[in-house]
């Protein structure tokens, strides 16, 4: 008898448990979206205009704005679930401090996941990201990268295309 009350109890604690552990959960998450939107919605958004017939994997290619620049170069051959490298360089930011790169993937039309990337810094100024990219299961080849600079009052956003191999 004893035994039948201390199994019930401890099936009502173990869900008692769980559910404090939900509430706790959510509201961390809640809480880290918050931070986030927070900071990205007090910053004045400045738009980087591309060539659209420029492909990253074979050339060097620029996004332009008020006399600044940022250039992206991907690696010559990027296929599906092989991580290639994503190389970004700034020009006349020199008096000015990046806070971080972002890159996002996204195919148009189409709903592939969070696809978001940091690039980091390497000793000589350049900024690298490792990205791998999942497979398409329509077929498509044809994708859109946004990066995005983060330079603590603005965010500057620029997009490329590409296709995989």
């Amino acid at each position: 008898m004893f035994k039948k009350y201390l199994d019930e109890y401890f099936r009502w604690f173990i869900a008692l448990l769980v559910s404090v552990g939900f509430i706790v959960f959510t509201v961390f998450i809640g809480v880290e979206n918050y931070k986030f939107w927070q900071t990205s919605r007090d910053k004045m958004l400045v738009e980087f205009f591309t060539t659209p017939d420029c492909d990253p994997r074979k050339s060097v290619c620029q996004a332009g704005h008020d006399g600044r620049k940022i250039n992206l170069r991907l690696a010559e051959s990027v296929r599906y679930l092989v991580p290639f490298k994503a190389e970004i360089t700034t020009e006349g930011y020199e008096n000015t401090h990046i806070k971080s790169i972002t890159l996002k993937f996204n195919m148009e039309k189409m709903e592939m996941g969070l696809n978001t990337f940091v690039a980091r810094q390497d000793e000589s100024g350049k900024w690298q990201g490792t990205v791998l990219l999942p497979v398409c299961s329509s077929g498509g080849k044809k994708w859109r990268m946004v990066v995005l600079l983060d330079l603590y009052a603005e965010l500057h956003r620029a997009e490329y295309y590409f296709q995989v191999d």
